[in-house]
């Protein structure tokens, strides 16, 4: 098949948000960024990815399936904070990052494969849902796609969504794939089909999967001691050919 690079670029967190994360001991979403190391067998994970007929291979290396949802509340005043809450306040602004992720996990490494371990990350393939909302209304569920169509019909909420696929490349996909754009039932409903089908890209025998690093948990010390909390989302990857790790600058 004609390989097509699906990694398309999604909206980055502003650094108020950054900083909000950062004082929320939780996974960040980073990157996608390609890996390297090697794997059971003594090769380098990047020949393994190269292989065009590498689905089973890699999938047997991504053994955990995973919803995860990253909130940043804004209020009327500006004030930024991660929320655990879900559900919105009126006039306030939400940044909603929702991975759906086949992945492993690796440790995270400072400088070098023997460097100090600075945290957890998680590696592989996946769809990446950004959203942008503004609500005027209270009580809608920002993480749910369902919710969020039903309330941009009754004009409880205005913003955009963007979508990005990591680490898959399929043709199916990319045809069908939607653009960025504005929260709407007909934007939402494209989004859930996009869902489905990189689901069922990703155990497709003709789909190419090159992972990615897509989250890292990082440790509080480390954390305390950035001077700039945008380095928590766009961390440096330095190569690495040796054990198992994510390595860092």
């Amino acid at each position: 098949m004609k390989a097509i690079k699906v990694l398309l670029l999604s909206i980055s967190l502003s650094p108020v948000g950054l900083m909000a994360q950062s004082q929320f001991n939780d996974f960040i979403p980073v990157g996608p960024a390609p890996i390297d190391y090697k794997v059971n067998d003594g090769r380098l994970f990047s020949e393994v990815s190269s292989d065009e007929s590498n689905n089973e291979q890699v999938i047997n290396l991504l053994p955990n399936e995973l919803t995860h949802k990253s909130i940043t509340m804004i209020d009327t005043k500006g004030k930024s904070g991660f929320s655990a809450i879900e559900l919105s306040k009126s006039k306030h602004t939400y940044i909603v990052k929702t991975d759906y992720i086949k992945y492993t996990t690796l440790p995270v490494r400072k400088d070098s494969e023997t460097g100090e371990i600075i945290g957890v990350a998680r590696v592989g393939v996946g769809l990446r849902v950004d959203a942008t909302i503004r609500a005027r209304k209270k009580n809608i569920t920002v993480t749910d796609l369902y919710a969020l169509g039903v309330a941009s019909v009754k004009k409880g909420i205005r913003g955009h969504i963007t979508l990005s696929v990591m680490g898959i490349e399929s043709e199916e996909v990319t045809s069908g794939f939607p653009v960025n754009a504005e929260i709407s039932a007909s934007t939402i409903a494209a989004s859930l089909q996009a869902l489905t089908a990189v689901k069922q890209a990703i155990y497709d025998e003709e789909t190419h999967l090159t992972p990615q690093v897509l989250e890292i948990k990082y440790t509080e010390d480390y954390k305390s001691g950035l001077a700039n909390a945008m380095d928590l989302s766009m961390p440096i990857l330095l190569p690495n050919r040796g054990e198992p790790c994510v390595v860092i600058r």
